[in-house]
Order: structure tokens, then sequence, then C-alpha cells
């Protein structure tokens, strides 16, 4: 994922929707397939190293959306506090990566270990223009932007341990995404996307964006970014393409019969589901884009109006089921489907 879905504070707060909007088109099932173009809503977030409010692994989910890093056991419904909010500054940029969390809280990037012990302070901050944002952490090391409002956002590196930090020689950023051996920012003021190596060299011009308040995705070396309702890539070779193929979900069905991007996905619509091999249908409706959420067996989602609920049916729509009364799928994993309630998440067996 390109650009963490925290715009930081202030009148942040609405492109943290809108964008939240625009990457959950992007997130849907992490059975890593090679475009945007067959992707859907929601990652299924089983490699936990991708930054999230809530990943799983090794059994657990890892949850922020309390305002603190908790670990729980589906199973037992036991709940352990890893990073307490007085600790958790941002919660909404933490990792799970191996036996570790790491998250960024009082200007500083900590990690813990995943029962909630051995807490280490990894790199200070400081205060003001020296807060630490953006913080991805990856198998070949921790990344994150140093700067605020009036110093420029420069972007450093250090290994997982603590050790090794030092900034790249790239121009201050207003995001960054980590993918493979490559590091894709933004520089303030600009709408051009580079891309560089882990070390900030081999700089190279990956798109350019033209007044577009979203922003853009990088998927497997591939960049994606939406314009007037459609969305095009940019691969390898810097050809600029549309894409037009339905979002694949899984068991060979797309999603078709879709409206413009939503800033805030919150508009009621009609979403067919297609089979690739007969091309048979069924519709959902009153159901957003958004709210979309399929496993091998089961199609879950979000339906409003007077029959407004958490949903799930099978891939020909048929044995409809209500599973709440309220709640949004955000992933599954572990034979579970998760599901924003309220302040807190919930769990069924999928």
């Amino acid at each position: 994922m390109l650009f963490d879905m925290d715009r930081r504070k202030g009148c942040a707060i609405c492109m943290k929707r809108r964008l939240a909007a625009a990457l959950s088109v992007l997130l849907m099932l992490g059975t890593a397939v090679p475009a945007f173009a067959e992707q859907a809503a929601y990652s299924q977030l089983a490699n936990a190293e991708i930054n999230e409010s809530t990943v799983t692994q090794g059994g657990y989910i890892y949850t922020a959306v309390k305002g603190f890093i908790e670990r729980i056991n589906p199973a037992t419904n036991e709940r352990i506090t890893v990073a307490a909010q007085k600790d958790a500054y941002s919660v909404a940029d933490f990792s799970v990566l191996d036996n570790w969390v790491y998250w960024y809280g009082k200007n500083a990037v900590y990690k813990a270990k995943t029962d909630g012990s051995g807490l280490v302070k990894l790199a200070a901050g400081g205060s003001g223009d020296a807060a630490v944002s953006n913080l991805r952490v990856t198998p070949k090391g921790i990344f994150y932007c140093l700067g605020g409002k009036t110093g420029g956002r420069a972007v450093y590196r250090m290994k997982l341990d603590g050790a090794g930090r030092a900034k790249l020689e790239i121009e201050p950023v207003s995001r960054f995404e980590v993918d493979g051996d490559f590091l894709y920012y933004l520089p303030e003021g600009d709408e051009t996307l580079y891309r560089c190596g882990l070390d900030g060299g081999d700089i190279a011009q990956a798109a350019r964006l033209e007044g577009d308040e979203w922003l853009p995705e990088v998927y497997n070396g591939t960049v994606y970014y939406p314009d007037a309702g459609k969305w095009y890539y940019v691969n390898k070779n810097n050809q600029i393409k549309q894409s037009n193929t339905p979002s694949k979900i899984p068991n060979e069905y797309y999603i078709s019969g879709l409206p413009s991007f939503d800033p805030f996905g919150a508009t009621p619509s009609r979403v067919s589901i297609v089979t690739a091999a007969t091309r048979k249908s069924f519709a959902l409706e009153n159901v957003s884009r958004y709210s979309l959420l399929g496993s091998k067996e089961h199609l879950y989602y979000y339906q409003s109006g007077d029959k407004k609920g958490l949903y799930r049916c099978g891939w020909n729509g048929k044995n409809k089921e209500k599973l709440a009364d309220s709640g949004t799928p955000i992933l599954l994993a572990n034979g579970y489907m998760v599901y924003l309630k309220g302040n807190d998440i919930a769990w069924v067996k999928d």
C-alpha cells in the first residue's frame, strides 16, 4: 500500500476518510494477485508486515481500533494490551513482524514483544518539527518520516533493532511507501511520484499525477492511481495504461456495475457479482463497494436501508444470513471474519 490512512491532525481527518475510502478498494483479500484490476475492498492482511489498524499473525488478531494496541485470541476471547494508549501516539501505523509489534508514540519509534513485554525505544524523534510519522516496517528494515509542517518531512531508515539509522538523501516527502526493493514517494508540493532504492539511490520518476486529490497505490512494483473515476496504472516500463478490468474476487467472480468513487464510501449502490466463466450474475442492493469482503465460500457485506445489517451469502447469492445489526467487514484470517463493531472489533467463524 502506498501512503498510510492517517493524514495526521486537524483538517487531515477529512482527508483521512477520503483516502481510506480510496485505499479500501485496493485492500481486499491477501490472495496476492498481480494488479489493482484483480483486487477489491479490504485486505486479508495475512502478511502482518503490512501496516494497518488491524492485522493478523500466528492465530492472533492485533487491533488498534480502540486507540491502543491489543492482541486478541479469537478462539478464547483473551485480550492482551501490547501498547497502552499513553505509549501509542499513533497506532494507525503499527506493524507486526515475527514476534514483535512496532509503532511510534511520543515522537519516537518503539517495539515490544507480541505479549506486551520487552518494550524498546528504537529511535527518538523530538517535538514539533521533529515528530515521527508514516512508519513502515519490512523485513529489510524500518522506514519513517521525521519532520513537521515547517521543516519538511525527511525519510529515515534503520535496522529492525534500531541500529544503522540514516537519512535517505531524497527531498522532503508528503508520503512514501516501501514495495519490495524500492521506496515510492511524493515530494512535498509536487504531483510527481518518484521511486528510489531502499538506500535512497537510483531515483526515477514513476508517475505524474495532475490535479488529483487521491493518492496512488503501489503493488508488486506497479503504480495505480485514479483520475475522473477511472483507474490507471504505470507499469515497470513507465507506460501509462487504463485499468478496465473489473475487480477480481475469489472463485473467479468479478464485481461490476459500480458507480464512481465516493469519498466516504457511504453512498448505497447496486453491486453486481459476475462469474468469469459463465457471466451469470446476481445483484446486491443498497450495498457499498467498500463494505465487500470475500472468502472462499462466502461474500460478506453491509447493507443499508430498511433491512440494514451485516450479512453473508454464498457466491451464487443464495443462503443469505444476517450476522449483526451493524458492522463493516475488515479482514479474513485463521477461519474468522473480523468486522468493525462500533469502537471495537468482533468476529465470526467463516
